[in-house]
């Protein structure tokens, strides 16, 4: 077996578990970062998009009042 103690390998075993805790806190930390991120990023598209819209349809009505006013002549 191992030359260390029962109490020792528990207070190795118990170091670890606390290290491997704080480390999946982190992680978590990080993670609802990325999803905040990821949603904002979603927002800024779909504002994008919104935003495209708008200037395809103005454009639309632009060019068919400016082919009507030069139709005419």
């Amino acid at each position: 077996m191992t030359d260390q103690s029962v109490e020792t390998q528990i207070a190795l075993l118990q170091a670890d578990m606390a290290a491997l805790t704080k480390a999946v806190a982190k992680q978590s930390s990080d993670i609802e970062g990325l999803v905040q991120a990821w949603k904002t990023a979603n927002g800024v598209v779909s504002f994008m998009k919104w935003l495209a819209s708008i200037a395809v349809a103005v454009s639309i009505l632009f060019g068919a009042i400016k082919f009507k006013l030069l139709g005419n002549h």
